[in-house]
């Protein structure tokens, strides 16, 4: 994951015209190791990857995943989703699906007494649902406390603050739906085009 991540975080960055202390500024992530990640020698953390993506304003499926396909029917295997393993906490983030029309589709699995977060609210009027599939979750967004477990389902603004902590002594398993109103499909056609 390491080389891929840096190349978009690469590639994106000078899309968007901004340099390596200017992206810092923006994601609070630092130059030294947004230099890093570039090079592939660093693993962002999940909190880093999100600020990252955040700050350069594509979903992180994006920045994680390859080029959406342009079929109608798209089928991912289940060790077939791009995952992103958090090194300090060994929570990993799956991209399911491509982000199709503003709707990324995510996986969480969090180790016992393990949090994901907090993330950076997404843009105005964005919704996040949570459908818990096994264990117990706390979700925290804004100043919302959600205690969910198996079989639950929450929705809550997206355009909050927000993290995911498994205060349990059993992992849990989470699917996230998130919604950015009036988004456009990813199809990333430029960073497909760049390999």
């Amino acid at each position: 994951m390491n080389a891929s991540f840096g190349a978009r975080l690469r590639l994106r960055r000078h899309q968007a015209r901004l340099s390596l202390e200017s992206l810092a500024t923006l994601s609070g992530v630092s130059r030294a190791t947004l230099s890093k990640i570039e090079r592939g020698e660093r693993n962002p953390s999940l909190s880093s990857a999100a600020r990252i993506a955040d700050a350069l304003q594509v979903p992180l499926a994006t920045m994680l995943s390859v080029a959406g396909a342009s079929s109608e029917v798209q089928v991912v295997r289940g060790d077939g989703a791009v995952s992103l393993v958090d090194e300090e906490t060994g929570a990993i983030r799956e991209s399911v699906l491509p982000v199709v029309e503003g709707v990324e589709i995510v996986r969480y699995t969090l180790p016992p007494h393990c949090s994901a977060g907090p993330f950076h609210p997404h843009s105005p009027g964005a919704k996040e649902v949570f459908i818990v599939l096994e264990g117990e979750i706390e979700v925290r967004s804004g100043t919302h406390r959600i205690d969910l477990r198996s079989g639950d389902v929450a929705m809550v603004p997206g355009d909050l603050s927000h993290q995911l902590n498994n205060l349990g002594d059993v992992t849990t398993r989470v699917m996230l739906v998130l919604v950015r109103p009036g988004a456009p499909g990813e199809d990333d056609q430029e960073l497909a085009e760049e390999k």
